[in-house]
Order: C-alpha cells, then sequence, then structure tokens
C-alpha cells in the first residue's frame, strides 16, 4: 500500500538549513596608550555563517558616550576593512585626543544579518609631558 505524501515531506527544507547570525565573539583590547593616542587591538571568532562574511568592522570611541554604537551620540568611527582575522587601529585616526580623558572604546563587527559590539574598554590617556623653555639672559 502506498503511503500519501504530505505537505511537509517537500517543504521541510527549512528544518534542515542553518539560519546565519550576526558575527560572534567579537573582542579588544588595547595598548600602548599615550596622552594623545593609543592602538586598539580586534579580533572576530566567527562570521555568523552570513553570505559575504563580515563585511564592515572597526572601532569605535567617545570620551561622552559610555556604550558607543555606530552612529551614536558623540561617538567617532574608524574602518578597518572585512572578514575575521585579527586587527590593529591607531586611535586617533587623525587629529588628537584629550591627555588625562577617559575613553570608552568598543570594536564592532558587521555582516548582512547584524552588528555585533565587543565589551566596553575604559581607556585613560595619560598627562601630556611637559616641555620646558629655558630662557637665558638676566631674571
Amino acid at each position: 500500500m502506498l503511503k500519501p505524501y504530505k505537505f511537509s515531506d517537500f517543504y521541510g527544507y527549512d528544518q534542515d538549513c542553518a539560519s546565519a547570525t550576526a558575527p560572534t565573539n567579537v573582542g579588544i583590547n588595547i595598548r600602548g596608550i599615550q596622552w594623545n593616542t593609543f592602538i586598539a587591538d580586534g579580533t572576530i571568532g566567527g562570521d555568523g555563517g552570513a553570505v559575504g562574511g563580515v563585511t564592515a568592522r572597526g572601532v569605535l570611541y567617545s570620551s561622552t558616550n559610555t556604550s558607543p554604537t555606530i552612529g551614536g551620540s558623540g561617538v567617532t568611527q574608524i574602518t578597518s576593512g572585512t572578514g575575521t582575522a585579527n586587527f590593529s587601529v591607531t586611535v586617533p585616526a587623525a587629529g588628537v585626543l584629550i591627555n588625562s580623558t577617559t575613553y570608552y572604546v568598543r570594536i564592532y563587527a558587521t555582516n548582512s544579518v547584524g552588528t555585533t559590539y565587543s565589551s566596553t574598554y575604559s581607556a585613560q590617556t595619560v598627562r601630556r609631558p611637559h616641555t620646558f623653555k629655558y630662557a637665558t639672559g638676566k631674571f
């Protein structure tokens, strides 16, 4: 006796396919803190299985926004290519930071599904070194 076909016999493919997620295991490390710059190292554990992989990645930083996100108030974004390879970015890309100031820094990674952020790292720039000018002659 023949068994009748069910709708799910033909259209159950979505149960067998894994769906993509936003990038995974995004991490941050800060090093080389100076009075006007520091280096942010980013790691991305996986692309989430999305078509096209990680299409954007980089660093976000702010001295006022304690949880910087793309487009957030007071947030500066520095892009750093694509893919899941480890990367380093010198902050800032242009200009200088303010000495003796706390900056809130995050790494981000974006694919076709969404954006994942690292935890926030607080980096405090050091005090600017003094430059002494010597006067000659009588005081």
